[in-house]
C-alpha cells in the first residue's frame, strides 16, 4: 500500500491510498472554486494510471461548490470510458445533499463505508 497527501489549498486536502485492489482518494475539507483545477488534476491522473477501481471518500468535505461536483461527474464519466469501476466509499451531509439535489445518485453511485464501496468494485 503507498499512500500519499496533497495540499488542495488552504483549507483542502487530497490524500491517494494505492493497493492492489483499488486507488482510494480521500477528500478532507472545502472544495471551492480555488482547488477545482487542482482536483480534476489529481483525479484525471489517477484515472491514467489504470487502477483497478477509483473510490472516493467525501466524508470529510465540509462544504462543495458546483463546480467541485462536476469535476466529479466528469471524473466518474471517464472513468465508465475508460471501464474503471468508480464509487463514493463515504460522503457528508453537504455532499450527500447537493447529489441528491442534483438527481446524481446513478452518476456518483455511494456506498455508507469503505468495505462496501470495495465489495462494489471488485469483479464478481
Amino acid at each position: 500500500m503507498n499512500s500519499t497527501t496533497f495540499t488542495l489549498n488552504s483549507l483542502t486536502t487530497l490524500q491517494v491510498t494505492n493497493t492492489a485492489e483499488a486507488t482510494e482518494v480521500a477528500i478532507a475539507g472545502e472544495l471551492d472554486w480555488s482547488c477545482t483545477d487542482r482536483l480534476r488534476r489529481h483525479l484525471h491522473d489517477e484515472l491514467r494510471l489504470l487502477p483497478r477501481a477509483l473510490i472516493l471518500d467525501l466524508d470529510a468535505v465540509t462544504f462543495c461548490s458546483a463546480h467541485s461536483i462536476r469535476v466529479l461527474v466528469d471524473t466518474a464519466l471517464h472513468a465508465r470510458a475508460a471501464d474503471i469501476p468508480y464509487v463514493i466509499s463515504r460522503r457528508s451531509q453537504v455532499v450527500q445533499r447537493l447529489i441528491k439535489l442534483l438527481k446524481l445518485e446513478l452518476i456518483l453511485p455511494f456506498h455508507s463505508t469503505a468495505a462496501g464501496a470495495r465489495g462494489a468494485v471488485q469483479p464478481p
